[in-house]
């Protein structure tokens, strides 16, 4: 989605899911991410024209990396579609804490985390958990951080 930036992508998005079936059957199916790149302001109606054309038997998230797309309308199209707003965080920008589906989807995309910050980390998975299903994925790197980080909060 980087390079196409959602128009005109519904014919590969369909292959693609239709791909991950196997996995589906298999009970072994995450939710998709579609990641946004950074330069891509919000765009309400091409958005919601996204979700409508997504198929209802997987789950999605959308990670969005410019701050445009933090709008109220935005999180209610995402509620509507029953798609995941990703919380996502970096050193740039940082996702409000809304949730948008039943289930929780973090990306932790830091270079580093203190002690601290994990263990506050981990108190909000917690809690959250309490609510809904919580999926965490650490940034990968060619260090073993994000594994280390991913197991710490297990």
């Amino acid at each position: 989605m980087h390079i196409k930036r959602l128009p005109n992508v519904m014919r590969v998005t369909s292959k693609f899911i239709a791909s991950l079936l196997p996995l589906q059957k298999a009970s072994k199916l995450s939710p998709v991410l579609f990641q946004l790149p950074p330069n891509l302001k919000c765009d309400l109606p091409l958005l919601t024209d996204f979700l409508a054309a997504l198929p209802h038997h997987v789950r999605f998230a959308f990670e969005f990396r410019h701050d445009s797309w933090f709008r109220d309308d935005v999180f209610a199209s995402l509620h509507e579609a029953r798609v995941a707003l990703c919380l996502a965080e970096s050193e740039k920008l940082e996702t409000p804490g809304v949730h948008t589906a039943d289930f929780s989807y973090m990306h932790m995309r830091k270079q580093e985390y203190s002690a601290k910050v994990r263990k506050a980390l981990k108190r909000e998975v917690l809690n959250l958990a309490q609510k809904r299903e919580v999926l965490v994925y650490f940034k990968h790197e060619e260090t073993p951080e994000g594994a280390l980080r991913a197991e710490e909060l297990l």
